[in-house]
């Protein structure tokens, strides 16, 4: 199969990363896989080669035609580009409404995969991804709840994979080290982390909490932890790419988000057998990976106080070697040969379905 995937970032966040993930998988698998992006520049390049994507088509997206007075062009550019490189299957991780329905009119199939939370947009936001789910031919989401949004007949559910090499955990002797890793973003909330912190820090002066990311939350983060003289036991440690590893062995992980999709930090976490603290926030991500007082702890979300407690009470659970245990379980779960088999048969099945032979040759 040709597929086609539309893509404005390489790197971001965790919807890039899946994707990568698949495009990579697909070109294992034989398929041809093409990214249409809008500038194919030197960094673009550099970032294809860190991604190990060298055996990616690429392809000029068109984005200047992307304007009112020249929308037209666009849409005859666009088919022009479907049918010149034969594509079979148009995917979409959300942005690409225009796209898609030169896609239908073309007769390709189109996946459209939700990967935020839908009912948190605004109402034209919602309107358009409705229109997005209308001009696709095969709709996958991450959680159940995501799929109520949009109310699909036929809803195909499909968790993130553990994508990276795995290191061996350490599960029994842990460091002093609290960890959270995200993107640093208002609906993260890692200020709440930072003040739930704030609460434990004096009776527990052994711990230490490092955030692991980058973003525009930073200079904000700094300042709540000067204001709370937190400076000797509080870190934020940037641009680091191998964060598996370097969270290996601490002894609680914090997700303590506003919304998630499919947390692929928390995935991380509890495949390194972290004890992990989540939000148990929309769209249900959390909810699927961690069993309350099983394999993990659920929190009510935008409560750093509830947060504070949890942690005290993690730190000191005569349990806390069994929880572990069960988070390692999320390795067979989530296993990444396991997840790209549910994709690829999915496209398959809708590649073969829309498959007619013309009768007329015979």
């Amino acid at each position: 199969m040709n597929i086609l995937f539309i893509v404005n970032r390489i790197n971001y966040g965790g919807g890039e990363k899946v994707r990568n993930w698949l495009a990579k998988s697909l070109l294992k698998s034989g398929h041809k896989v093409f990214y249409a992006i809008p500038e194919i520049n030197e960094n673009c390049k550099r970032d294809i080669k860190n991604q190990n994507l060298d055996k990616i088509t690429l392809l000029y997206s068109g984005k200047h035609l992307k304007k009112y007075h020249l929308l037209f062009n666009y849409l005859i550019f666009w088919k022009k580009l479907l049918k010149k490189y034969d594509i079979n299957l148009f995917i979409a991780f959300g942005g690409a409404l225009l796209e898609q329905i030169v896609a239908r009119i073309c007769n390709i199939s189109v996946l459209f995969s939700e990967r935020q939370n839908p009912f948190s947009r605004n109402l034209v936001g919602k309107f358009i991804k409705r229109l997005e789910v209308y001009f696709s031919t095969i709709q996958i989401y991450q959680t159940s709840m995501a799929e109520k949004f949009y109310n699909n007949s036929n809803p195909k559910i499909i968790l993130n994979p553990i994508i990276d090499d795995l290191p061996i955990p350490k599960i029994k002797k842990n460091r002093n080290e609290i960890i959270t890793v995200g993107r640093l973003s208002k609906e993260k909330n890692i200020k709440g982390v930072i003040k739930a912190f704030a609460e434990i820090s004096k009776e527990y002066p052994e711990y230490y909490l490092k955030i692991y990311g980058s973003g525009p939350e930073k200079p904000a983060l700094d300042l709540i932890i000067q204001k709370e003289k937190l400076q000797n036991q509080v870190s934020i440690v940037t641009n680091e790419k191998e964060v598996v590893n370097l969270i290996n062995g601490a002894s609680l992980f914090i997700l303590n988000s506003f919304s998630e999709g499919m947390p692929n930090a928390l995935i991380e976490a509890m495949s390194v057998g972290l004890i992990c603290i989540s939000t148990n926030c929309p769209i249900g991500g959390p909810e699927i990976l961690i069993k309350n007082n099983f394999n993990g702890y659920l929190i009510p979300v935008g409560n750093y106080m509830y947060l504070a407690d949890t942690m005290r009470f993690a730190l000191n659970n005569k349990n806390s070697l069994t929880i572990r245990q069960n988070a390692l379980r999320i390795r067979d779960l989530l296993d990444e040969k396991t997840i790209y088999k549910q994709w690829e048969n999915i496209m398959l099945k809708e590649y073969i379905s829309d498959f007619k032979i013309d009768t007329n040759e015979f």
